[in-house]
């Protein structure tokens, strides 16, 4: 449908680039993450895995995901390791390799119109059979991980149950209600 291909082109989304960085040390966080909101950095939220699982990274060495709205160029790279190493999170001489991510529609952006244009494509999208708009992208919602995961297990749920249309309206505005943690 083009009249729908046109309105989900009026969607916007934040690109995100992630910077991973592996490092040659047990751990480099006392928490799982850490946002930095001042402007001066250029990452927004460094956050380690190993913080959740010791499995993720072999003994001795840890991982971090560094998450900037930048252009991962080799200088703003070069720069946000600078930034890290200020912050005293690393040295230098701990990073064994590192490289980049860009996903392009990572976070929905908000904007003065655009439920209309949402609600468009929801509608036609609850069209379908079968189809169901679940998730950060899916749903054009920024929510957390968990949510995420409490929609896909809600949904197969709700497919499994043969449950109606009906149903999925509930479900819906539970997925709309989820309250953001971060």
């Amino acid at each position: 449908d083009k009249f729908v291909d046109s309105v989900v082109e009026k969607l916007r989304y934040q690109p995100v680039s992630i910077l991973y960085i592996i490092l040659k040390k047990e751990r480099a966080l006392k928490d799982c993450w850490i946002f930095f909101p001042e402007k001066k950095y250029l990452f927004q939220r460094v956050s380690e895995q190993k913080a959740f699982s010791p499995r993720t990274c072999p003994e001795g060495m840890t991982g971090l995901m560094v998450e900037t709205t930048k252009i991962p160029s080799k200088e703003n790279v070069e720069l946000m390791l600078k930034q890290l190493e200020s912050l005293g999170i690393l040295k230098r001489d701990e990073v064994v390799e590192y490289f980049t991510k860009t996903g392009p529609r990572v976070y929905p952006v908000y904007y003065q119109g655009f439920l209309k244009h949402l609600n468009t494509v929801l509608d036609y999208i609850d069209g379908i059979s079968g189809l169901f708009a679940i998730g950060r992208p899916g749903r054009y919602n920024y929510n957390n991980t968990d949510h995420s995961w409490d929609m896909a297990l809600q949904t197969y749920k709700h497919i499994v149950a043969g449950a109606g249309i009906s149903e999925w309206g509930s479900l819906k505005k539970r997925f709309d209600g989820y309250r953001i943690v971060d």
